[in-house]
Order: structure tokens, then C-alpha cells, then sequence
């Protein structure tokens, strides 16, 4: 079972919790600050929440414990932190944003990892 946590309880990321949840494949940590958010995807998808802020370094970097993967439904402006935090954790990255400068601070964090 891939451990993947996913940032953002929003819709779009209730949709991908709902999606992964039944797959079965997937244990899945959905975290986001609001606390009603995750109240409402936990109603919906099978899998675990956690409360925090997603640019509090600290607990990314716990979130990410463990984790083989991280997807971000978050605002674009946190990708860049999320993708480095992924890259320090050592666990794989995606993101779903159309920002342009994002996509290239992204890139420029993944020639940092190590082909894996």
C-alpha cells in the first residue's frame, strides 16, 4: 500500500482523497489547517486527517514522515515550500498548479533530487 500524504481538503482535494480512498490502493494522510475542511473530506473518503498550516516547516516535515509521496491541492504560492520539504523528506512530489513561475521553481527543486 503506498503511504502518500495530501495537502489541501478543498474540492479538489476532497475529489483526490475520495479517488485514492477507493482504490484501496492507497493509505492516505489528507492535511489541511481548516479544521472543518477535513471534518467534511473525512465524511467522504477513507482516510486520516491532520490539522497544520502548510508553511510551518515543522509540521510538513512530520507530515511528510513516513510518507512515500506527496501531492499539494494547495494555492500555487506553496508549492515551492511543499516541493522542498518533499525533496528534503526524500519522497516523490506532484502538484497540480498552472502557475508558470511555480512550474519552473519546481523544476529548478527537482534537478535537485536524486534519480531514484
Amino acid at each position: 500500500m503506498h503511504r502518500v500524504l495530501l495537502l489541501g481538503a478543498g474540492k479538489i482535494g476532497s475529489a483526490i482523497a475520495q479517488y485514492l480512498s477507493t482504490t484501496g490502493d492507497y493509505d492516505v494522510l489528507v492535511a489541511d489547517a481548516d479544521e472543518a475542511a477535513l471534518d467534511r473530506v473525512k465524511q467522504i473518503a477513507n482516510v486520516s486527517v491532520s490539522q497544520l498550516s502548510a508553511d510551518d516547516p515543522v509540521a510538513l516535515r512530520e507530515a511528510m514522515r513516513g510518507r512515500e509521496a506527496v501531492v499539494s491541492a494547495l494555492s500555487f504560492a506553496l508549492n515551492p515550500v511543499v516541493a522542498g520539504a518533499a525533496l528534503e523528506a526524500g519522497i516523490s512530489y506532484f502538484d497540480l498548479t498552472e502557475d508558470r513561475d511555480t512550474t519552473s521553481a519546481i523544476r529548478k527543486i527537482a534537478h535537485e533530487s536524486k534519480p531514484g
